[in-house]
């Protein structure tokens, strides 16, 4: 079931284009993303191979999203309408949810480097467990430092060590 889902993300030559659609899961619906459904099409047709995307949209939008892989994010951030804690992470769905859906992957956040980083990296793990018992691939977003880490976190040995 794993090499089914990873063919249907990854091209016949083991490349692949990913556009996140999850932009609005802390911002709100932001330009140009106010028609879901117009957006998901634009991508489609310019030659996408997977789209990532929250559960809400991977449900209501499940026909325009057949033709390309679909990744599901698993957790998200505080809204930006209170003070932002820099890495305060709720984990919404998991991987039976996602299979549920049809999804052909899992995405998951962690926040090395950060305050939180043990607890992230610990539900990265068990997710992962999880997933991988249903068959089920998983992305690790690695954001280092959390949300609002310094520039020195944003290098590329943070970044390496990171991955």
């Amino acid at each position: 079931m794993t090499i089914r889902r990873l063919n249907r993300i990854f091209a016949s030559d083991g490349r692949t284009v990913i556009i996140a659609l999850d932009h609005g899961l802390i911002d709100g619906p932001c330009e140009g993303f106010k028609d879901v459904g117009a957006t998901i099409a634009a991508v489609v047709a310019g030659g996408a191979d997977a789209i990532l995307t929250s559960f809400g949209i991977a449900e209501k939008f499940a026909t325009e999203l057949s033709r390309v892989g679909l990744i599901v994010r698993s957790d998200g951030a505080e809204t930006n309408l209170g003070t932002a804690s820099g890495g305060s992470l709720g984990q919404f769905f998991g991987p039976a949810d996602a299979v549920r859906l049809g999804a052909d992957a899992l995405v998951v956040t962690a926040l090395p480097g950060s305050d939180k980083e043990a607890a992230t990296l610990e539900n990265l793990a068990h997710t992962t467990a999880e997933a991988h018992r249903l068959g089920l691939p998983v992305l690790g977003e690695m954001v280092p430092g959390g949300f609002n880490g310094g520039p020195e976190l944003r290098g590329t040995h943070a970044v390496a060590l990171a991955a």
